[in-house]
């Protein structure tokens, strides 16, 4: 029989906001405590961008640079998603089987109750729970 049971995954929505640091500095604080598995940093590159390869070099290097900041041992593991953000989003959490998908506020005042339609529509969707991040609730600035 094989074992079914989900391993500690958390996928985490990484794009050029302050809300999507915010998000992976609270990821990693968290599991510092509670280390994940794995954990993946989905890079949500946007189509607005000229060069995508230098946008995908820049996002890494941040990512990278907050992840050496808070003494990770384990490098996560990096993802470049293109496409509508939501469908990339519940595509990655599937693939990778994670418990949690952590997104910045951006994605929803939700957290605040405001009812954001992108924010619950990704609730909704998404094959795990997700957690919305609120930026001035977990900002260390």
């Amino acid at each position: 029989m094989e074992n079914t049971k989900r391993k500690d995954v958390i996928v985490v929505a990484f794009d050029d906001t302050a809300e999507s640091m915010v998000a992976l500095e609270h990821v990693l604080n968290f599991s510092a405590k509670k280390p994940f598995n794995k954990i993946v940093i989905a890079l949500i590159q946007s189509p607005e961008q000229g060069s995508v390869a230098c946008e995908e070099e820049v996002l890494t290097q941040k990512a990278k640079e907050l992840c050496i900041s808070k003494s990770v041992k384990d490098m996560p593991h990096f993802e470049v998603v293109n496409g509508d953000t939501m469908t990339v989003l519940c595509e990655i959490a599937k693939k990778h089987r994670a418990r949690v998908l952590a997104v910045g506020g951006h994605y929803g005042g939700l957290a605040a109750g405001s009812g954001d339609l992108e924010g619950v529509a990704l609730v909704n969707a998404a094959p795990c729970n997700v957690m919305i991040i609120p930026r001035n609730k977990y900002q260390s600035h």
